[in-house]
């Protein structure tokens, strides 16, 4: 019994013994692993735990901003909040849905459907204004995502807005300039890392979610101030004239450059899906017109090229009237003989149509094509048009005389402008290009645009007695002398031409395309103004509703770019009459020819009129009547400073 006794105890002694051992490992096994965790690196377990924490989100895909050529903003990207949910999270959708009805503007029923969705995810709406991301906040209902966007924002509305064109919603450019160059001016998504708590909620990154990343800034040829009197224009034009639509270039013709380029009718890009897309044209691209008797210049300037005319010698006007073939053409007017000079100044069909019988069917062709007519600019910007002529062995006499004078042909307003550029700059032709420069966000240059020259058209001598005859057309007696600007002299020419009725098979009696282009000041013009409108209603003329309209933009662009009137300066007592003609201007003090006045209260031309008269650098900021002004009134202007006047739209 006792040796019975003794085998059991060392059995359970054994059996203890083993488990001891086997605890006695696994705490030293777990312990080593512990040690091992907490004295070594283990990239798998490092991922394992900061999945646990941490969450890949799509960085904001932001752009580049687009400025004009003083580098003030024309297109920005703005931080902003668009709201997501995930339906699995939502235990009332019917609830919730009409919670958020009535501060998104969105049906019920279309939020319920979204809410009910077996989507792990779904957008609620993008783009959040700010009071309702506000009162989405205090809902702080569960299940609701705010996710931080970069919206496109256009801080002046509808100007230039056919020339920049708008970004969606996901940043990518959608027309015009924003998508010419949205490989500059787009970045690249890229993964971010975020944080997220127990319940899984993201938090938001700190850093700026429009830091610069690998996107360029684009700066125009455009002056914001000029497009602003051009596109101003348009519309007072649109309203006077009921037009359909309009255009007007305004180009530097040493360089190209286009320093306004406006379309009419308008759009805003802060709300582009609220327009079809007829808005977004860029008439002065993109439409075909005959260019009626503006065209005159080109045949005028390829007679005087070829030595086949000079300005004085005369031609037979047949006293108003000349059948060519089947076909009769008119004057405005009978005349008998008139000059080559009279018959630019007074616009003679029938003298034009003379002198492209000396020039003949093929000369005629090739200066048409010399001076890029029927061919595209190859300006940077999408969807230009080439304009129609047909080709010189499908003409009759009448097509050779009709063409001479702007008739048969199609042209666009770009075209017009170039052309008239070209004779404005010695004959010599330059390529029109809108964008300056391109620079990356860390301030390396990406691309500077050069002036490129497209060949010599005709000799310097040609063209400076074209545009003798030009001017012509400005002074007394001549069709445009509504263009006339005091104190510069003004080249150019009026164009009136029957529209097409394709109805009709023929020309349309009411229906006519109105435009006038011209060029300031001379003998070297620094600018060159299209302007054209389509079917202006109670008058047609372009001397009458387009050469006003030249006026007033060719004097705000000499003004900001502060081109001196040849003729003397306007007497500072005239200016300031002016600016106290406004309701209730302010008396401005005369205390020195540079202490700078008062200018708050008046309006852009009544700033800049007396600035020029006391010779003072004024540079303009915004629209409407100026509110401030650096430095402030009673200073007085050093040498080589600017007073900057700033201009806001009454409220």
């Amino acid at each position: 019994m006792g040796q019975g006794k003794t085998a059991h105890h060392d059995a359970i002694q054994r059996r203890m013994l083993v488990i001891f051992l086997t605890f006695g490992l696994s705490f030293g096994v777990l312990g080593y692993r512990g040690f091992r965790l907490h004295t070594q690196n283990d990239n798998k377990i490092q991922g394992l735990a900061a999945r646990q924490y941490t969450e890949k989100v799509r960085s904001l895909s932001i752009r580049g901003n687009i400025y004009d050529r003083r580098g003030h903003e024309l297109a920005v990207s703005v931080a902003t909040h668009s709201l997501a949910a995930h339906p699995q999270q939502i235990q009332r959708p019917a609830s919730w849905a009409k919670k958020l009805a009535p501060i998104l503007g969105i049906s019920v029923q279309r939020l319920k459907k979204k809410l009910s969705s077996e989507k792990k995810f779904v957008w609620l709406k993008r783009r959040l204004m700010p009071d309702e991301l506000k009162k989405i906040k205090e809902l702080n209902l569960t299940g609701l995502v705010l996710e931080k966007e970069a919206r496109r924002y256009y801080p002046n509305r509808e100007l230039a807005s056919q020339v920049l064109g708008a970004a969606g919603y996901d940043s990518e450019g959608l027309g015009g300039l924003e998508l010419t160059y949205d490989d500059h001016l787009r970045s690249p998504a890229s993964d971010d890392v975020a944080y997220r708590d127990a319940r899984g909620k993201i938090f938001e990154l700190e850093d700026d979610p429009l830091k610069a990343r690998d996107v360029s800034h684009v700066y125009l040829t455009i002056d914001k101030n000029i497009q602003y009197a051009a596109e101003t224009e348009l519309v007072s034009a649109a309203h006077r004239w009921n037009i359909r639509r309009g255009s007007i270039v305004v180009m530097e013709p040493q360089t190209g450059a286009i320093l306004a380029v406006a379309s009419y009718p308008r759009f805003n890009p802060n709300s582009y899906s609220e327009y079809n897309l007829e808005r977004w044209r860029n008439t002065a691209v993109v439409d075909q017109f005959e260019p009626g008797s503006s065209f005159k210049a080109i045949t005028a300037a390829a007679a005087l090229e070829l030595g086949l005319a000079h300005p004085e010698d005369l031609f037979f006007c047949e006293n108003g009237e000349i059948k060519i073939g089947r076909t009769v053409i008119h004057d405005h007017e009978k005349y008998g003989d008139l000059t080559l000079a009279e018959i630019i100044k007074f616009s003679s069909n029938i003298g034009v149509a003379k002198l492209a019988r000396q020039i003949g069917s093929d000369k005629l062709f090739d200066f048409i094509r010399r001076f890029g007519f029927g061919q595209t600019t190859d300006i940077d910007f999408p969807g230009e048009s080439t304009g129609q002529i047909c080709d010189p062995s499908d003409w009759h006499a009448v097509d050779l005389a009709t063409m001479a004078f702007g008739q048969g042909l199609s042209v666009t307003a770009l075209q017009m402008a170039s052309a008239y550029a070209t004779i404005s700059n010695r004959g010599r032709r330059m390529k029109p290009y809108l964008v300056q420069k391109i620079v990356r966000a860390d301030g390396e240059l990406v691309r500077q645009t050069k002036p490129i020259s497209l060949g010599q058209v005709i000799q310097p001598e040609t063209a400076e007695q074209t545009l003798s005859l030009l001017e012509g057309v400005t002074q007394e007696g001549g069709t445009g002398v509504r263009a006339a600007i005091t104190g510069y002299r003004v080249a150019g020419k009026t164009g009136t031409a029957q529209q097409y009725d394709l109805k009709k098979k023929g020309y349309s009696d009411s229906e006519y395309y109105s435009s006038f282009v011209g060029a300031a000041p001379l003998p070297d013009p620094q600018l060159v103004v299209f302007v054209g409108l389509d079917r202006p209603q109670n008058q047609t003329y372009g001397g009458v509703v387009a050469a006003p309209i030249f006026r007033n933009v060719m004097s705000a662009a000499l003004h900001q770019l502060r081109i001196p009137p040849q003729q003397g300066t306007l007497p500072l007592l005239i200016a300031e009459q002016e600016a106290k003609s406004a309701p209730d201007a302010p008396s401005i003090p005369v205390n020195g020819h540079k202490m700078i006045p008062d200018f708050s209260g008046l309006s852009i031309r009544q700033v800049l009129s007396l600035g020029e008269g006391r010779e003072l650098s004024i540079d303009i900021e915004g629209s409407g009547t100026a509110y401030r002004q650096e430095p402030s009134p009673g200073n007085v202007l050093k040498k080589g400073e600017i007073c900057r006047v700033y201009f806001r739209q009454a409220s």
